[in-house]
């Protein structure tokens, strides 16, 4: 943990590097004609981030096993390690948004955990409060330090009861039971949210996690 901790550390120093480099550049170099200099000025640049890459507290908050941290318990990660804590985003984030304010971040990419939302994952099963309620502040403590969210609805994290009940995204159920997912994320969050992505990498899940049984 402590050499991760050594690596953000790595990560965030040539991210600062960066932003006061780019306070200091004057122009922007000749564009590529499918690229033009107006589109890029244009560009919203920011960060990304998963649920299960950094936000921790795994276990707490009514929160329930995906498939990830089925995998990752199971042993076939390097090390043996697992996202339980990872960068304790479940309860630092006021102080994260106060880095990325003071990088001079303004767009930032984040996941919901379906399975912190929804613990038992599908349709007509209930909505977990407390769940509601630490999305609520994340994002209203986001928005409070000038950046603004941009929302995953599904970032591989499965619940792993839907796993467990139906083999996840190839049962018919998936579809009614994401529908379900979506208009809770929508109902809750959306007068916040204006730009919400579908799925993370989608190959992904097809080719590695359904096709490969990866994870």
């Amino acid at each position: 943990m402590a050499h991760r901790r050594l690596q953000l550390a790595a990560v965030l120093a040539l991210a600062a590097f960066a932003v006061a480099q780019a306070r200091q550049i004057s122009h922007l170099p000749d564009a590529p004609a499918m690229c033009p200099l107006e589109m890029r000025k244009n560009t919203r640049w920011g960060v990304a981030t998963a649920s299960y890459q950094v936000e921790g507290g795994w276990n707490l908050g009514g929160r329930t096993p995906s498939v990830w941290d089925t995998f990752s318990h199971a042993g076939f990660i390097k090390n043996n390690d697992t996202g339980d804590v990872a960068c304790d985003m479940y309860h630092k984030y006021p102080q994260d948004f106060k880095l990325m304010r003071e990088l001079g971040i303004k767009h930032y990419r984040f996941s919901f955990s379906w399975n912190r939302i929804l613990p038992q994952g599908g349709k007509g099963t209930p909505v977990n409060p407390e769940g509601i309620a630490f999305y609520n502040s994340l994002i209203n403590e986001m928005i409070a330090n000038n950046i603004r969210p941009y929302a995953t609805i599904f970032h591989w994290d499965l619940p792993q009861v839907l796993q467990d009940k139906y083999q996840g995204l190839i049962g018919e159920e998936f579809i009614a039971d994401f529908v379900n997912y979506a208009n809770v994320l929508f109902e809750n969050f959306g007068d916040r949210i204006r730009d919400w992505m579908t799925f993370n990498e989608p190959w992904v899940t097809c080719v590695l996690q359904v096709g490969l049984n990866g994870f």
